[in-house]
């Protein structure tokens, strides 16, 4: 009898291969507890996350306009988010934008509330969700121009000044020397840091690569953009410059200069 050997190999081949169990893109449960800042940019977190085939995320936020985290610590709704039981990969807490700056210049009654928010969630979420990540969200200063110059009365006009101290503030609630360190499960997605090296290189009047909105304060279409691929990398720790994610921003090579930027502070 005439045995085919190659054809018989071909076919043990492709059985094998229809056999094999097919990589599972890799789980990722996401809650966001924040407000508008994260409200205005969690549709671009979650595009560039459901851009990487290779991950498969489930981004749960609650973001109420102005809220901040002491009102989270007390809030039900936030208690029974953290309590989810198929349980949360990483938490991300976002503070009311003006609160860690004005807490680390003016201390008192801010910083006081400030530290019972932040440092209050923080226990709260490593006493109920104890394998997640925690994720800072470390926003950014207001506008350089006349739209943030209220705020920014305060930091002498400076948003630099002002970008240091929210970058201050984060810090202090990740680390607190003698008194906490939560530096083993939280980290900061340095959100803020980005926008500022932003705006160093391409000013304040430059219309066409600002970040921030008309307000200046939240995000416009740019600044949502450069914040989704900030966060990419900090869940994933995936460089954000080959991701095929095109957004708002309607220009390919603009997208990629702002994702180039994300990646140049990790």
């Amino acid at each position: 009898m005439t045995v085919f050997l190659p054809a018989i190999r071909h076919f043990l081949l492709l059985f094998l291969c229809l056999c094999l169990p097919l990589s599972a893109a890799e789980k990722l449960r996401v809650l966001m507890i924040g407000n508008s800042y994260t409200a205005q940019t969690r549709a671009q977190v979650k595009g560039f996350l459901d851009a990487d085939p290779e991950v498969d995320a489930e981004l749960v936020a609650h973001c109420p306009g102005g809220r901040k985290l002491v009102q989270h610590l007390a809030n039900p709704k936030v208690d029974a988010l953290l309590r989810d039981e198929k349980g949360w990969d990483v938490v991300v807490l976002q503070e009311q934008s003006q609160v860690p700056a004005f807490a680390m210049t003016s201390g008192g009654e801010t910083l006081k509330m400030f530290v019972e928010g932040g440092e209050g969630m923080l226990r709260k979420i490593r006493t109920l969700q104890p394998k997640a990540r925690i994720l800072l969200f470390e926003t950014w200063a207001r506008h350089g121009g006349p739209e943030g110059a209220g705020v920014l009365k305060g930091f002498g006009g400076d948003p630099r000044k002002m970008q240091k101290a929210l970058s201050k503030g984060y810090a202090l609630l990740r680390r607190n020397p003698g008194k906490w360190d939560f530096s083993a499960t939280v980290t900061i997605a340095p959100v803020g840091t980005a926008w500022e090296a932003w705006y160093r290189r391409h000013g304040y009047e430059e219309g066409s690569r600002n970040l921030h909105s008309k307000d200046g304060s939240h995000p416009g279409k740019l600044g949502a953009y450069l914040t989704g691929a900030v966060f990419y990398e900090a869940l994933t720790g995936r460089s954000a410059v080959e991701v095929e994610f095109p957004g708002k921003v309607g220009d390919a090579d603009l997208a990629a200069e702002l994702r180039a930027q994300a990646h140049k502070v990790f």
